[in-house]
């Protein structure tokens, strides 16, 4: 069930990518599909919603070096989807086409990332 509703977030978001929405969207997806992908490995995920975090104990649960690296290399990135959680629901922020489209590249990116690692179908 998270599995399916962050692809769904996702499909969402990739279709309104001008959409000021948009951000939180990606955010919503990543951080779903990351739950998922816990649930499945481990069978419990934090309750957090801090992306970089749950991209760490997917990498140490998982032992898997390109995510750990893509959460390195990212970290500045997903940090900047963490405060879209925020700001979506307490101040409103508007965010760049430039800053949806690297947000949806990065999302992407750890979409294909988390599905290899869980097993999950492309």
């Amino acid at each position: 069930m998270l599995r399916r509703r962050g692809v769904e977030f996702l499909e969402m978001a990739e279709k309104a990518l001008a959409d000021k929405k948009v951000d939180f969207m990606l955010e919503q997806a990543a951080q779903l599909y990351l739950k998922s992908a816990l649930l499945k490995l481990v069978g419990e995920y934090s309750r957090t919603h801090s992306l970089r975090r749950l991209v760490w104990e997917l990498a140490e649960a998982s032992r898997d070096d390109e995510l750990r690296k893509f959460g390195e290399e990212r970290r500045s990135v997903l940090s900047s989807l963490e405060d879209v959680y925020i700001m979506a629901r307490y101040f409103p922020k508007e965010y760049s086409e430039m800053d949806a489209a690297e947000f949806l590249e990065v999302v992407r990116e750890l979409f294909r990332l988390v599905g290899r690692v869980a097993g999950f179908p492309a």
